[in-house]
């Protein structure tokens, strides 16, 4: 046992709040992934359905054919940083902030090719 493990005074107790925070940034990553995908899925539909402008001036000067690694390698990233850091109020506040802001996209995506999901 190290000298600063025995130190019960060196321990910052999580507040149940915080505990709190740090599970739904756990839940939330698996649902952030999924509205990425989603995202994913339709920026890639919309390219092959042609004239599509990107708005990401970052994805749009990568073009198309590198969306995937783009997206997959910040959602990586992204995820791996939140679960390190989950305890921190600014991490769990912009895990709420994301997974509100793909919501709303996922509505727009949604209804924009909501003729491909209903049967004819």
């Amino acid at each position: 046992m190290s000298v600063l493990a025995g130190n019960t005074g060196l321990h910052v107790q999580a507040s149940p709040r915080r505990a709190i925070g740090a599970r739904l940034v756990l839940a939330l990553i698996p649902v952030i992934w999924a509205l990425n995908l989603l995202d994913l899925l339709f920026t890639l539909l919309a390219y092959q359905m042609g004239d599509f402008n990107e708005l990401n001036p970052l994805a749009s000067a990568l073009g198309w054919h590198n969306q995937i690694p783009l997206k997959l390698g910040a959602l990586i990233y992204f995820s791996a940083v939140c679960i390190v850091v989950r305890h921190r109020r600014l991490t769990q506040l912009g895990c709420y902030v994301v997974t509100g802001v793909y919501s709303v996209l996922a509505v727009i995506w949604v209804s924009m090719f909501g003729f491909l999901l209903s049967p004819h």
